[in-house]
């Protein structure tokens, strides 16, 4: 059952990287993540971007449909060397009123320090818990009555260089919440407060696996046609 919650996360997660994207510039945009606390002197990129729904039939557009979403992507870096701090942060959700009453988010944080490669990573996230696993199911679940209340799923977990330890937790918020709703990251935050159930890991290695965005922005820097690549928390 913890495998299934995990890989369940990071599919969620990839789901929501893999949706068509445009860059937004509109002022409307939403509000930026949570400011980290890296302190004067950090150096930061966002980008935000616009999901688009289209149709296929093949490969012919039947029927598009502009901003049935949107995302943020930043990078956040303050240090030098050995003392290099970054951030990599990634979130994404649906707007309802424009994707058939679908909602649906993603929100995650890692934090790594010790330059490139490195040698401790925190990371932390939260996503809507969907039980769709076939479009009959989505299609379901879209017809179905709101409720007031939905479930959604955390994680948050430390890689250091030999020990990795993590949890995931599950809770209630009110359906109407997007991926900027401080309200939403608050409540995910204070479920690891509790009796919490933690996954320690060894590793061999003198470096701890990469976390799922620091594995994905390596893949991305090699600008090749195929990449492979196995982050941490596939491990446990």
């Amino acid at each position: 059952m913890e495998k299934r919650s995990r890989r369940r996360f990071i599919g969620s997660i990839l789901a929501l990287l893999s949706w068509p994207r445009r860059r937004n510039s509109l002022k409307a945009a939403s509000p930026p993540a949570p400011q980290s606390d890296s302190g004067a002197g950090a150096r930061t990129t966002v980008r935000r971007y616009r999901a688009d729904a289209v149709i296929l039939l093949l490969g012919i557009p039947l029927y598009r449909r502009a901003g049935v979403g949107s995302g943020q992507v930043s990078v956040e870096e303050s240090g030098e060397g050995a003392q290099l701090r970054k951030t990599l942060f990634f979130a994404g959700g649906s707007d309802p009123k424009r994707a058939v009453g679908l909602n649906r988010l993603g929100w995650l944080r890692e934090v790594g320090l010790g330059g490139p490669d490195p040698s401790e990573t925190d990371y932390f996230g939260v996503l809507s818990s969907s039980p769709e696993e076939s479009l009959e199911h989505a299609r379901t679940s879209v017809a179905a009555p709101q409720s007031s209340r939905s479930p959604y799923t955390a994680v948050s977990g430390r890689h250091t260089v030999s020990r990795s330890r993590s949890a995931v937790t599950h809770f209630e918020f009110a359906s109407g919440a997007n991926w900027s709703d401080h309200g939403l990251i608050d409540e995910a935050q204070s479920t690891f407060r509790g009796n919490v159930q933690w996954r320690e890991t060894s590793w061999p290695s003198n470096h701890p696996p990469p976390t799922f965005l620091f594995q994905l922005a390596d893949l991305l820097r090699q600008r090749g046609k195929r990449a492979s690549g196995r982050d941490g928390a596939s491990h446990h």
